[in-house]
């Protein structure tokens, strides 16, 4: 399970916290949430997600790649990101 909640900042862009596992069908969801926020930079915070899968390794690395998106992960996401 993955609780997902976003706040906005404003003039600041929104702030995606996750906790929880992001496996299954919650990276969808986290995808959803952040397609979203079609404007502005979205910061995603991570630091309490304490598992993730596969697809949600690879959906993060794709937002690294993103210009818009900041992420910020615990050390156990950032190691498995390498």
């Amino acid at each position: 399970m993955l609780r997902i909640e976003a706040e906005v900042n404003a003039g600041q862009g929104t702030t995606i916290r996750a906790t929880g596992k992001l496996s299954g069908p919650w990276v969808a969801e986290l995808q959803r949430s952040i397609a979203s926020r079609d404007r502005g930079t979205v910061l995603v915070d991570l630091t309490d997600v304490s598992f993730v899968d596969r697809d949600g390794l690879e959906y993060l690395r794709s937002l690294a790649q993103e210009t818009r998106i900041s992420l910020r992960c615990s050390a156990f996401v950032t190691a498995q990101l390498m």
